[in-house]
């Protein structure tokens, strides 16, 4: 192909891709629009324990921000002796109608058995607000609604993406920790990511060695991803709990050497009560397969290093325009992210890179599992994190990003798959899994009376 065909399909991809980012941000703009209208009917704040979601979902005139902050059950019947199952959901699904926890709600309420031992609940929150404005509002809902039953009734919480983080937060409170008895974490980055880091990670997209075009387009697709996100960049940022967040200003990486670097970054603290959430939490993580994670997808890395041709892996999720979904976007993010360097006193060149190849294209897995500090960043294969979390049980879902293992249809074959921790016990999608680890746990607290 002669330079100006490939300079032709070069502006040609670039230009469908701009398009699928401004239907992303207008899609992620427009799930956020809230109405000021009065609200009333279903969710009547005088109600009390009457709030409910009987109908399943919120009617327009009932989007208002005073309807948030609250704890919704689904059915009205009495909780009497059943286990309550609160759903904490992630960014952006207090009003959207294809959510998670809307999709849970579907599985749960076709199963008898189910809601003969279980209520569930929903909490929902202003996922724009701080995160300590959202731990605030559900510490205050769980001492509410639950603050007054017997120690031999606990709760269990099911969490996905930012409410999981929600959920970690509400846990430094020594006695609602001890009525939790199970946190089901779903691709809850509880050490945040670097993509929220973007200080770090916009370095990274920026180095001077790069093509300006791919420059700008990588830019453009990161700003593009974060928008409205401004929150998660202080709730989210990186912990550093593996000390592989930059300790210098990067961009002046060509005159330092590992005796000179200047240390910016402040140590990492454990959370508190940080061992007694591990051993409540089962983990469900899951990573993009890759050319970084699997060397026989090459195709895939080559795409990421040639400015012509980017980037490829998009563009196939892309065309015919793919909906309003953003996996075309976190197929690209996850290798980015699999590709981000770690600029550390031994490696103050930014050398070592694919320490984060296992993510979902938003989370690293090792934020995931919440794994415990390290003085060096993890290096492992996906068994060798795996081995090294001290949670109470462990799920992986290889070929799952961000939002599929949160997706709200409940139909996608490709959703149902095989645990890679645990493949004798079947497939399942990821919303029937939880309901398979609620009741193995209902049936240990029983052995255990």
């Amino acid at each position: 192909m002669n330079l100006k065909n490939r300079l032709f399909k070069a502006l040609l991809v670039n230009l469908l891709l701009l398009i699928q980012l401004g239907l992303m941000v207008w899609s992620a703009d427009a799930a956020n629009v809230h109405s000021q209208a009065p609200h009333r009917g279903a969710l009547s704040q005088a109600a009390g324990w009457e709030d409910d979601f009987s109908k399943g979902f919120l009617l327009p005139r009932q989007r208002s921000y005073k309807s948030l902050n609250q704890i919704y059950q689904f059915e009205r019947s009495p909780l009497g002796n059943r286990i309550p199952v609160l759903l904490v959901p992630g960014r952006a699904e207090e009003f959207q109608h294809n959510s998670w926890w809307r999709a849970i709600r579907q599985v749960a309420r076709k199963d008898l058995a189910f809601n003969r031992y279980f209520k569930l609940y929903v909490f929902l929150y202003n996922s724009k607000e701080e995160l300590d404005v959202q731990a605030e509002g559900l510490v205050k809902q769980l001492k509410t609604r639950f603050g007054d039953l017997p120690p031999s009734q606990p709760f269990m919480l099911v969490t996905y993406s930012l409410g999981g983080v929600i959920a970690r937060e509400v846990a430094k409170d020594p006695a609602l920790l001890n009525k939790i008895d199970t946190i089901i974490a779903i691709a809850v980055p509880f050490h945040g990511s670097p993509m929220f880091d973007p200080d770090w990670f916009s370095e990274y997209l920026n180095p001077p060695t790069r093509s300006p075009l791919r420059r700008f387009w990588d830019r453009t697709l990161y700003r593009g991803y974060m928008f409205s996100k401004s929150n998660l960049t202080r709730g989210l940022n990186w912990d550093n709990f593996d000390s592989s967040r930059p300790q210098f200003d990067a961009r002046d990486l060509h005159t330092l050497a590992g005796d000179q670097v200047i240390v910016k970054t402040k140590t990492y603290e454990e959370y508190p009560n940080a061992d007694l959430i591990r051993q409540k939490t089962i983990v469900y993580a899951s990573y993009l397969q890759n050319a970084y994670t699997d060397p026989s997808l090459i195709n895939q890395k080559s795409a990421l290093k040639k400015s012509l041709n980017l980037p490829r892996t998009a563009v196939d999720a892309v065309l015919p325009f793919y909906g309003f979904t953003v996996h075309g976007v976190l197929t690209y993010m996850g290798l980015q992210l699999a590709n981000v360097p770690a600029y550390t006193p031994e490696d103050p060149q930014g050398k070592n890179t694919l320490l984060y190849r296992y993510n979902d294209g938003a989370i690293p897995v090792s934020s995931m599992l919440f794994l415990k500090p390290s003085p060096k960043p993890y290096n492992e294969d996906i068994w060798g994190l795996i081995n090294m979390a001290t949670v109470r049980n462990v799920r992986v879902f290889p070929g799952l990003d961000h939002l599929h293992i949160g997706e709200y249809s409940i139909e996608k074959k490709r959703l149902i798959t095989a645990d890679l921790v645990h493949p004798e016990e079947g497939k399942r999608s990821p919303h029937h899994w939880i309901l398979y680890d609620l009741f193995r746990r209902m049936r240990e607290l029983k052995l255990q009376e």
